[in-house]
């Protein structure tokens, strides 16, 4: 996943779009794509961890939540990523990799 933070224009990989069951053409590249699939109890914590990271509040991006898979369940995901971008000093970009962990429907099981 790349980020532009002057547009919000994301860049989504086909692996990331199929980790929550999508294909290529099927999500917008736009961050409220990313922001709409998070699970309620995680929201807030969710982009406070991505406003914090951006603002320098924190030096590493780090950040296991939940996102809602096409199927309706949520996916636990593992994001780190960092800046690759400055201008001048305000971050203008990001990357992150990304990596499903499990599914609540097994933890249900």
């Amino acid at each position: 996943m790349g980020l532009d933070l002057l547009t919000d224009e994301v860049y989504f990989s086909p692996r990331w779009k199929s980790m929550l069951g999508y294909k290529e053409g099927e999500l917008r590249n736009h961050f409220s794509e990313w922001e709409t699939r998070l699970h309620p109890d995680d929201r807030e914590r969710a982009l406070m961890t991505v406003r914090d990271y951006f603002d320098g509040r924190t030096s590493e991006y780090e950040l296991e939540h939940r996102l809602q898979h096409k199927d309706g369940f949520f996916r636990w995901i593992l994001a780190r990523g960092a800046v690759v971008e400055t201008y001048p000093e305000n971050p203008i970009g990001c990357w992150a990799r990304t990596w499903t962990l499990r599914n609540e429907s097994a933890l249900r099981n």
